[in-house]
């Protein structure tokens, strides 16, 4: 009978300690996202992840695992990503608005594969539900702003598991004109962060006739950079910041919050793996409570 109100003890102290686990929110950066002042210029079509010089326009993005390995350690769920935009030459002149969309998925590949010029799109697997959002421009409130969100909410959150380590994150992301006029010039420039690898982790689709790009990324079409007006580039990546929550498995010991730059650091290698003891001169992710920096250990 004692053996039976000990197990029954015990049954209780499992159940309060499970129950004070919290559902918490967090961030991400991918990139400056605060203070960045370079902008992704190039051609009208690499303006990833929205285009708005177009009627229609889509993108696929490869944010690597390096990059993600915070969510990835955390168990994140993403319930939405906020690209900055920005109009430095002033060339906006018309008021007008966009409808957003974008789903995310997990994949082996850190980029494109090209072969004699040529790739394919990737095709859906395991990804989320569709994330919505709206872009609007009004020429007399954003025509001098160098800040200008756009984002896109799940309805239902993308789950990162903690399993997931190595793998990259596919960002496919498309926009259509709502109001306004496509050809009133709309050069409305994404900030972006350095690709110093110069590897291909963008493929952009533009026009203002045609509107198959999910008919091309569902059966994985071939994206010819001569005849389709698509296009893969080794050009710097849209910096982004993503919302995610996650659960904080408390030990049933309550202790006082401490400020986030007194949160111990954490450190994973490119390849998103947990480091204990990284050596001086290694490149590493740093992650202090909800950022997460690449650094050379000193």
């Amino acid at each position: 009978m004692k053996k039976i109100y000990a197990l029954a003890i015990l049954a209780t102290a499992t159940m309060a300690l499970t129950a004070q686990a919290e559902t918490k929110t967090g961030t991400l950066d991918i990139g400056d996202f605060e203070g960045c002042t370079t902008y992704i210029y190039g051609q009208n079509i690499e303006r990833a992840p929205f285009n708005f010089y177009y009627t229609n326009s889509g993108t696929q993005l490869i944010y690597t695992a390096e990059e993600i390995a915070p969510l990835v350690e955390a168990g994140a769920k993403i319930t939405s990503l906020t690209f900055r935009f920005g109009d430095p030459e002033a060339m906006s002149y018309y008021d007008f608005s966009y409808n957003l969309h974008a789903y995310m998925q997990l994949i082996d590949a850190d980029r494109f594969t090209l072969v004699e010029g040529k790739t394919n799109w990737f095709t859906p697997g395991g990804d989320s539900a569709i994330g919505e959002g709206t872009f609007t421009f009004d020429m007399i409130m954003d025509m001098a702003s160098d800040d200008i969100p756009a984002t896109v909410t799940f309805a239902t959150p993308f789950e990162i598991p903690k399993t997931a380590a190595g793998k990259s994150l596919l960002i496919t992301s498309w926009a259509t004109l709502d109001t306004g006029d496509s050809e009133g010039g709309q050069c409305i420039y994404p900030y972006a962060e350095n690709n110093a690898a110069r590897t291909y982790r963008m493929a952009c689709f533009a026009s203002d006739t045609k509107d198959n790009f999910i008919e091309q990324v569902n059966t994985g079409a071939l994206i010819d950079l001569g005849t389709t007006g698509t296009d893969v580039y080794n050009t710097d990546i849209p910096v982004l910041r993503i919302s995610y929550t996650y659960e904080d498995t408390a030990d049933g010991i309550e202790c006082i919050a401490t400020p986030e730059e007194d949160t111990p650091a954490q450190y994973f290698n490119l390849q998103g793996q947990r480091i204990c003891d990284p050596e001086p001169g290694q490149l590493v992710i740093k992650r202090q409570g909800s950022q997460a920096v690449k650094t050379i250990i000193r």
